[in-house]
Formats: structure tokens, sequence, C-alpha cells
């Protein structure tokens, strides 16, 4: 699999967990979920890429990832309904950035 091919398939990965927990903001499994992948992942985000039409988005979801990450992990054991708005607004933006670079992947 090519480096592009890796990080079209890690962004769709990772948006469809994040998809699942805008759906489900309350289940501490799919947000944990997703965290474990974007750790797992994060790597192959943050590879520099040669097109310079994605790299702008791609920092970006490196960005609103790791805010995703660390709020995670400041609020564990305990989230208001504030804190939960907020973690599906992260991830309703991430999903926007993760638009933008599968549809400039050739």
């Amino acid at each position: 699999m090519s480096d592009i091919a890796k990080l079209g398939h890690t962004l769709t990965v990772i948006d469809q967990a994040a998809l699942s927990v805008i759906f489900e903001p309350q289940s501490e499994e799919r947000r944990a979920a997703l965290c474990a992948l974007i750790r797992e992942h994060g790597p192959v985000m943050a590879e520099e890429y040669s097109l310079a039409d994605i790299e702008i988005w791609r920092k970006k979801i490196l960005g609103i990832a790791g805010e995703i990450v660390a709020t995670a992990t400041a609020r564990q054991g305990g989230w208001s309904r504030v804190h939960l708005g907020l973690i599906v607004s992260y991830r309703r933006t991430m999903r926007g950035f993760i638009a933008k670079v599968l549809a400039a992947l050739p």
C-alpha cells in the first residue's frame, strides 16, 4: 500500500470512529476507541506528503486530534454536558478536515 493510500485508509478509519462518537457521545468505549486510533495512526498522519493541497488540512487534523486526546485524557471519569458538547464539536471539525484531505487525495 502506498503512503498516500495508507493516509486515506487511516483517515477513513478515524472518520468512522469519530462519527460513532458523535452519534453516542456518552459512550466511554467509543471515545476511548477513537483516542486509541488517533494514537495508533498518529505517525501516518504526521508524515510529510508531497501534495501541497493536503498539507494544511493534514496539519489541522493533527492539531484537532491532539485536542481530542488531551480533552479525553483530562476528563477521564467525569463528563459534563458542556464537555460532551465540546468533544462532539471537535470531532465534527476533524471530520470536516478529513473530508477535505480525502477529496484531494489522488
